[in-house]
């Protein structure tokens, strides 16, 4: 089969309208379910062409792929269906052909990471950064149970709320679950200002929490102040046993309240 592809290969390079030989090279690409390989061919055959006959080109390529998506299983389906949205994402610059491409993909394997990093970078480059954030969501799902891969997409996470959502405390929490992954990781000194400035804060609405409770004479009014101080605080030190003081406070004046449980 590759003695064959490279014969079709140089008798289109001596002759580039061999229809014969473009035919057979193409046949034999599909064969092989090698779908990169119809697309660099493409990208070869429409250099020397006008703008809208490379579009119109890559519009036969794309609609000429998807028709072999019935005749595959599903993981080789989920394979098509992202080198599809490629077609639609970077030749067509039709962001919204390619996510449905790229959608599908991952519908079909749910192991296709690689159609959620395309479908992400699309809408970064759309600017839809809460559609970016329930990517990563997504992806931090399906991702595989690696330590250093987690670390690195919760990294990426809080670098998103931090400079496009304005989500500090998002942020935050993306930095410290990432440690549990990594405690060494190298980005974590990216993040280190923010730590700090949050933990500022928290500390600083601790207190006030605490004064105001420690002024309230109605029970259950002190015991909301209470318990929204013991929540912040479990934000920030969950293992703190001022936590667990806290909360047996807000029981004691208010002994039903279920969120102290």
């Amino acid at each position: 089969m590759d003695k064959d592809l490279e014969s079709y290969r140089n008798q289109l390079a001596t002759n580039p309208d061999d229809a014969e030989a473009l035919n057979r090279l193409e046949s034999a690409l599909v064969r092989t379910h090698d779908w990169g390989g119809l697309v660099a061919l493409t990208a070869e055959r429409v250099e020397s062409l006008s703008p809208p006959d490379t579009e119109a080109a890559w519009l036969r390529l794309a609609e000429s792929l998807s028709q072999h998506l019935e005749t595959l299983d599903e993981q080789a389906a989920s394979l098509l269906s992202l080198e599809i949205g490629r077609v639609w994402q970077d030749r067509l610059g039709r962001p919204e052909e390619a996510m449905l491409r790229f959608q599908s993909a991952f519908q079909l394997d749910g192991e296709n990471v690689e159609a959620l990093h395309q479908a992400r970078s699309s809408y970064v480059q759309q600017g839809k950064w809460e559609l970016v954030w329930q990517l990563y969501n997504l992806e931090l799902e399906s991702v595989a149970p690696d330590a250093d891969a987690q670390a690195d997409l919760l990294f990426e996470m809080a670098d998103l709320c931090a400079n496009q959502l304005d989500r500090s405390s998002d942020a935050v929490k993306c930095v410290r679950q990432a440690l549990k992954f990594s405690p060494e990781h190298p980005r974590i000194s990216e993040f280190s200002e923010l730590l700090s400035s949050v933990h500022r804060d928290r500390e600083a609405r601790f207190d006030e929490l605490r004064a105001s409770a420690e002024g309230t004479r109605d029970p259950r009014q002190r015991a909301a102040k209470l318990l929204e101080a013991a929540s912040l605080w479990m934000d920030e030190s969950p293992d703190d046993p001022e936590v667990e003081a806290l909360l047996k406070d807000v029981l004691l004046g208010d002994p039903r309240n279920e969120h102290a449980r």
